[in-house]
């Protein structure tokens, strides 16, 4: 990971305000592989990089983090590098839930220490104790390794130890180890005050928000009133794509401008964000911006990597409704309302399960059904998924299986949720104006992806690339950018991240053909790319879908796809067309009618994923134990999936 030098690159002509003391991640060691080497190691093999989760109980401890697994005994060794002073390093330690199952039977339990040694002398050490048979109250947590000093060109060793019972054989393979093991350093920021020429900037993410709902692209009048006053004061793009329909890879996108396929965070088996990715906090801190992050998301959290760049990181392993944050929100802008700042938030109002504010319910009408599940849209969810929804010919059974009153209060709580998400979008407007910062601010506003509530027979989100999951909100507002401008050019919304980083003077060093959002004129017509690894095609599941929008046409393509009750899949595997121009909602497939079209768009669609695939970073880590049960609680995957973490 690059060195953050603080170089402001307008500091001529912006007011200074001091400094600002900061801790920067210089080096992610797990994810950095250069810097270590095994030197020793028992019969369990060398150290590795892994997801390790010593609790299911992500409240205490934090659950998945990555590390480096040393199967006892193991030694791991690593030169300081010099990264321009003195830095120290930090990290925790724990024993994966495995453990306990890899103890033979006839072991009642074994001590395991893990130590850190600073050019020969150790300088911490902590014992683990694991008892095949533990004690009622017993549980793995992680243990935080105490501040370590270091200096350029120091020997770090990292070991573990087990002591083995009298006459006990050698123990197989134990997954123990050091998780979230980072060099950081100490610094100073310069700051300064933001100008309409060089702008704050505020991004707003609401989870989930389907474009269509919103009061300013046509829906019925008066649902999003902030965010229509939002886009008559600056730009709205009519035809925004998310880059995939779920969390984790639209959400990086945003973040970094990157395909999914290019950042590399695109499944279960592939969900923590590579440090060698840059991302747009990175970019602006450089630039000497301050940068805070709010995320209500439980997927959006520092455990994935998504703190990358930012001072301040707030994030839970649960949903957070906006109520519990919003203060939180507000707060942080009036605390640096005196500097240049960017400040992302991500809120959840219309993510399922929805809670909207009494006066949104009231307002859209309806009664909740006396027998409406618990658990809302996802009572049903995985039902349509594993065959239920559909008969052989591939025919909807939605109607058959929800009743007709539950979809309807599924569309009006939906209906509700925006409303108040609208709502609280208008809190953190009204806090600008109120602190003056209008002038000095650009605010952004989009959404990782939409929701399906039985546009295409299934409900909730990330089994398709249909406009309802895909088609987003785009708003950008602020000095120096048109008032009431309208483009109906389609864009990706992962164009956010290099046109906000241009008002810092920063530009991401990967990124090729990127869209300048800030300025109309410049957007011209180009092909829009989307994705997602959790598919749903003619009755199979969890199915790569890729898809591409070119003029008024869009391709969907499934590489391991087939028709409705085939047993094979083809050679291109299976493809649908659909001209967008007559046919919005995508409901009539010209794939046959058009087979010139199709294969035209296919070679375009497979030249951008291998120029995507040829940017990957390298090394991905999957979800942990604890995090492929957020996805399955969430509604992502069924509950017999695992991950390759979860196999070994």
């Amino acid at each position: 990971m690059a060195l953050f030098l603080w170089a402001c690159s307008d500091a001529s002509e912006a007011p200074k305000l001091g400094t600002q003391a900061f801790t920067r991640v210089l080096h992610r060691i797990a994810f950095e592989p250069e810097l270590w080497e095994t030197v020793s190691h028992g019969p369990g093999g060398a150290a590795e990089v892994r997801v390790i989760t010593p609790s299911m109980a992500t409240e205490e401890d934090g659950a998945d983090l990555a590390g480096l697994l040393l199967p006892p005994p193991c030694t791991v060794r690593l030169i300081v590098p010099d990264d321009g002073g003195p830095v120290w390093l930090k990290g925790r330690t724990g024993l994966d839930l495995s453990a306990r199952a890899a103890l033979p039977a006839d072991t009642l339990g074994v001590e395991i220490t893990l130590a850190v040694s600073v050019d020969g002398e150790e300088v911490w050490s902590n014992a683990h104790i694991l008892r095949r048979q533990p004690a009622p109250d017993e549980g793995f947590l992680w243990q935080d390794l105490p501040p370590i000093p270091l200096r350029p060109g120091q020997e770090l060793l990292f070991s573990s130890r087990i002591s083995l019972p009298l006459g006990q054989a050698d123990l197989p393979r134990l997954p123990v180890g050091f998780g979230q093991l980072e060099i950081v350093q100490d610094g100073e920021q310069e700051l300064a005050a933001a100008t309409a020429a060089r702008p704050s900037i505020v991004l707003i993410v609401m989870d989930t928000l389907r474009q269509d709902h919103l009061s300013c692209y046509g829906y019925k009048a008066g649902t999003t009133p902030a965010l229509d006053s939002l886009a008559e004061r600056g730009i709205l793009f009519e035809n925004a794509y998310a880059t995939a329909s779920w969390t984790w890879p639209a959400t990086a996108s945003i973040l970094t401008g990157l395909a999914p396929e290019a950042h590399g965070v695109v499944s279960a088996s592939e969900c923590l964000l590579n440090p060698s990715v840059e991302t747009l906090p990175e970019l602006l801190a450089e630039r000497g911006l301050v940068t805070g992050a709010i995320t209500c998301n439980p997927l959006i959290v520092a455990d994935k990597n998504f703190d990358q760049g930012f001072d301040y990181f707030d994030s839970a392993h649960k949903f957070r409704r906006s109520t519990l944050v919003i203060g939180a929100a507000r707060d942080w802008l009036r605390l640096h309302a005196g500097v240049r700042f960017f400040l992302y938030v991500q809120l959840v109002d219309t993510h399922e399960l929805y809670h909207p504010l009494s006066s949104a319910t009231l307002r859209v009408g309806g009664h909740l059904p006396a027998d409406y599940p618990k658990s809302g849209m996802d009572a049903y969810h995985q039902d349509l998924l594993d065959g239920r929804g559909h008969d052989a010919l591939g025919h909807s059974r939605l109607e058959e299986l929800v009743p007709p009153a539950h979809l309807e209060w599924m569309a009006l709580s939906y209906e509700a949720a925006v409303i108040s998400a609208d709502h609280f979008v208008g809190q953190l407007l009204i806090e600008l104006e109120a602190l003056g910062l209008e002038e000095s601010t650009v605010v952004a506003f989009t959404s990782d992806h939409g929701e399906e509530l039985g546009d295409h027979g299934l409900l909730i989100h990330g089994h398709s690339l249909y406009p309802e999951l895909l088609r987003v909100p785009l708003i950008l507002a602020g000095p120096g950018l048109p008032r009431g401008a309208r483009v109906d050019t389609p864009v990706s919304n992962r164009h956010l991240a290099p046109s906000l980083a241009a008002l810092a003077g920063a530009s991401f060093e990967n990124l090729t053909g990127s869209i300048d959002l800030l300025t109309p004129a410049a957007v011209t017509a180009q092909p829009v790319y989307f994705s997602t690894q959790t598919g749903f095609w003619n009755g199979r599941r969890e199915v790569a879908l890729f898809g591409l929008r070119e003029g008024g046409w869009e391709l969907h393509w499934a590489p391991e796809g087939a028709a409705w009750g085939a047993t094979e899949t083809g050679a291109e595997g299976d493809v649908r067309l659909f001209c967008v121009s007559e046919d919005p909602e995508q409901h009539d497939d010209l794939a046959a009618e058009q087979p010139k079209r199709v294969a035209e768009m296919l070679r375009t669609l497979r030249q951008e994923l291998a120029r995507n695939q040829a940017l990957h970073p390298g090394q991905s880590l999957g979800a942990g134990k604890r995090s492929i049960q957020a996805l399955i609680d969430i509604g992502y995957l069924g509950t017999d999936s695992e991950t390759e973490e979860d196999a070994d």
